[in-house]
């Protein structure tokens, strides 16, 4: 991983791996019935970076000026986050 202190250069390895370790983490947290807390994170992007984009420029996204939301909550159930969740059970989507 490159960070420039603007956006990180993930090669495509480390993300495969980060998918397999995702995926065991809510395989536990789905048998222990935990919350698996994430972070969404979007980008709004104009149409020059778009095309950017498409055409291979990755310093065009995912800068910290595009961000337009970051939603914290848990992954299994979809609730946004609220600190009586805390320590509670998760029973996944309802």
């Amino acid at each position: 991983m490159i960070n420039d202190g603007t956006m990180q250069h993930l090669p495509a390895d480390r993300i495969r791996r980060a998918a397999e370790r995702f995926e065991q983490d809510a395989v536990f947290a789905e048998k222990a019935e935990e919350h698996l807390w994430i972070v969404a994170v979007a980008h709004r992007i104009s149409p020059e970076k778009v095309a950017a984009v498409a055409a291979g420029d990755e310093s065009a996204l995912l800068d910290a000026e595009s961000v337009s939301i970051a939603g914290l909550g848990c992954y299994r159930c979809e609730k946004a986050y609220e600190p009586r969740l805390l320590g509670k059970r998760c029973r996944g989507p309802q």
